[in-house]
């Protein structure tokens, strides 16, 4: 019952409904139904062809011979060869017909939940927050998108299919107990007794039904490790230790697969030579002891040709059913984490812009209970109009004060002000398009320059865009690519230098017109003539706009010149003023200057 339950919430959750469900079975029985038909008119025929005296009559019919003459005269028709031989023609077509029909509602159900709940993991990852993203690796993500999901959709229509043989099954029974009742009632029994021989395959199916998902999932993510961090292995030539840590991801997996396949053959091998040998003891105890006649034991003949695959089918599906148990679970382990882990949008009130300041009063916060606080009692004020720039040793919090401006996290304890409003009482769609981002990796997608500049903006012009790329100082070398703006910039902008992806993208951020530019380490990564590129990009748009601009960095270059500048150390704030003034009063923002200018001078 239990096994049931769950069956039915998980089909549930993905949108297969009872309704769905019904229709296949039912065009299931409507096949079988009609192949049964005509494997039944098998008895008249042999009796017609060997009882038919010379005016046409058949004498010592048996009931099912009757009942089909019966039938044939009450719509007009004759009791011959050629009727019975188009009776079971017409079966056999309507039987195909049917069956084409099942296979292509069943792939057409199953394909649209695979689409529907793909859309809905997909939209629910976006939708969930930032602790969520973080914690689950991006190829469980992948895995459970595309090979767990499938699997998990596969093993949804696996007891589907499984009753549809049962309806087979339970219709060859009946054509069989119109013409040898004993035998079928003995061939049920035995057949249901020879099922327990496969309680301890089964029970192992699902074990490594388990084993296998858990193998994927572990491949999936060590995969999608090494394609992103491609140059890191080259240029640490660990390329052999790769391949040797690739052939225990695989092995493991291929190990994981072999054990339940083997015990899917198990099943058959146990189960066929049941099979055989009940049907040829049948056989032989029904012609010898029970005088069932020939025409008859030819039907059961066929049935068995025809049941003993079924059977198979059976336990089968009911196999792969256990096989899938641990897709169905990790799908819906999915689905109820990206449920509870949905972000809370709060707020009632749209954000139209920002004009006067944003505050951070007494903000704390700690990415865990038991960890240290990533930020303590944080008092800061960002007037809007002016350069602020966040500096501080690593780990000093900078990050997540950046995290907090726009809700990706929540404050423990604290408030976070904007123009006099909490933050909490913004939707966060108005909050988060107030405010453009420029981070230390550019996040560039295998796009057209002209698409990834839009992407912050979906219905920019052209000369929009080019607008936002002179203002990025990006213009002139964009113009001068074989295909300007429709130049495609490769994975993650490959095909592009790193000054160029950070201007690329600072255009985009441009191309948003939000109140405010937060850029997160947007040097760190450059060299010195990709920096003042960057920098005379940042003056320009200073000079052009009045946008409030936060730059978080380790270059204190970049920030010299910023109206205000904020270092934090161990999450606290430790000063605050121009370049000048923390010379004087931060005694590691002095530092920090001191060992820059000797190094620009070496």
């Amino acid at each position: 019952m239990h096994n049931i339950k769950y069956y039915l919430s998980v089909a549930k959750d993905v949108g297969l409904t009872p309704a769905m469900a019904g229709l296949l079975l039912f065009m299931q029985f409507l096949a079988v139904a009609f192949e049964g038909l005509g494997i039944s008119m098998i008895l008249p025929v042999f009796e017609v062809m060997e009882r038919q005296d010379a005016e046409g009559n058949i004498t010592n019919a048996s009931e099912l011979t009757r009942t089909v003459s019966e039938v044939l005269n009450a719509i007009g028709l004759p009791m011959n060869l050629p009727v019975l031989f188009a009776t079971v023609f017409v079966c056999v077509l309507l039987r195909q017909i049917v069956t084409y029909f099942r296979l292509l509602a069943r792939a057409k159900i199953q394909e649209g939940i695979l689409h529907i709940a793909r859309k809905r993991i997909f939209k629910a990852y976006l939708d969930a927050d930032l602790q969520y993203q973080t914690s689950n690796h991006s190829g469980s993500i992948v895995n459970g998108l595309t090979t767990e999901l499938k699997t998990a959709a596969a093993g949804l229509f696996h007891p589907i299919d499984g009753i549809g043989y049962v309806i087979m099954a339970l219709v060859y029974a009946a054509v069989v107990a119109l013409v040898a009742g004993v035998e079928t009632l003995l061939t049920i029994v035995v057949l249901c007794c020879s099922g327990l021989a496969l309680r301890n395959v089964l029970k192992r199916s699902t074990k490594s039904g388990h084993q296998v998902r858990s193998a994927n999932e572990s491949m999936g993510s060590f995969i999608v490790d090494r394609v992103s961090s491609i140059r890191l292995i080259r240029l640490s030539q660990s390329e052999q230790r790769e391949v040797k840590e690739m052939d225990r991801e695989s092995t493991s997996l291929l190990v994981s697969s072999i054990a339940m396949r083997r015990y899917m053959a198990a099943s058959e091998l146990i189960l066929e030579p049941i099979i055989v040998a009940i049907f040829l003891a049948l056989m032989y105890v029904g012609y010898t002891y029970l005088s069932i006649e020939i025409a008859a034991l030819s039907i059961f003949l066929v049935i068995a040709i025809r049941f003993m695959p079924t059977v198979k089918q059976i336990m089968q599906t009911f196999q792969k059913t256990l096989n899938a148990h641990g897709s169905l679970t990790a799908l819906q382990q999915r689905l109820e984490g990206l449920g509870q882990s949905r972000e809370l949008d709060t707020g009632s009130t749209e954000l139209t812009s920002i004009q006067q300041s944003i505050e951070f009063r007494e903000v704390s916060y700690a990415y865990d209970e038991q960890n240290e606080k990533a930020l303590h009692d944080v008092n800061v004020t960002v007037k809007c109009g002016t350069l602020v720039g966040l500096v501080g040793p690593s780990g000093s919090g900078k990050s997540t004060l950046i995290d907090l401006l726009p809700a990706l996290r929540r404050p423990q304890t604290g408030k976070i002000i904007i123009d006099g409003a909490p933050i909490e009482t913004f939707t966060l769609k108005s909050l988060r398009s107030r405010i453009a981002y420029v981070t230390q990796q550019p996040y560039i997608f295998d796009v057209s320059i002209k698409e990834h500049i839009r992407y912050g903006n979906a219905s920019a012009s052209d000369e929009e865009i080019a607008i936002a790329a002179k203002q990025a100082d990006a213009h002139d070398f964009v113009s001068n690519l074989p295909d300007g703006y429709d130049t495609r910039i490769g994975e993650k902008g490959g095909r592009l230098s790193g000054g160029q992806r950070q201007r690329l993208d600072l255009a985009r951020a441009f191309l948003q017109d939000a109140d405010i530019l937060v850029m997160d380490e947007p040097t760190s990564n450059l060299d010195i003539d990709s920096e003042q590129e960057f920098k005379t990009a940042v003056k320009q748009l200073r000079e052009t706009t009045n946008k409030t601009i936060i730059v978080a960095a380790h270059r204190l270059s970049t920030i010299k010149n910023a109206d205000r500048i904020i270092v934090l150390n161990k999450g606290r704030v430790e000063a605050q003023g121009s370049h000048d003034d923390l010379l004087i009063d931060s005694q590691w923002y002095k530092q920090a200057w001191e060992r820059y200018t000797d190094h620009t001078r070496d």
